[in-house]
């Protein structure tokens, strides 16, 4: 839990091209709450194009994963 911890202090644009991979991995886990999504400061150019609004329903695991694959 203690890298879990350290992940979730990180802002995602430190984890460079993997970005989106840590996400998925926070959310299939049941993690991703524990990541807020104010600290993702570079994503996959798909998701860029997405309002930050689309990020502030509340959806299960599914539905976000849905959301971000666009």
């Amino acid at each position: 839990m203690a890298e879990a911890a350290y992940i979730a202090s990180q802002p995602l644009s430190a984890f460079d091209r993997h970005s989106r991979l840590i996400y998925e991995h926070f959310m299939m886990l049941g993690l991703n709450k524990l990541l807020p999504l104010t600290q993702v400061s570079k994503v996959h150019p798909l998701i860029a194009r997405k309002s930050w609004r689309s990020f502030l329903c509340d959806t299960d695991s599914d539905g976000l994963k849905l959301i971000l694959q666009g």
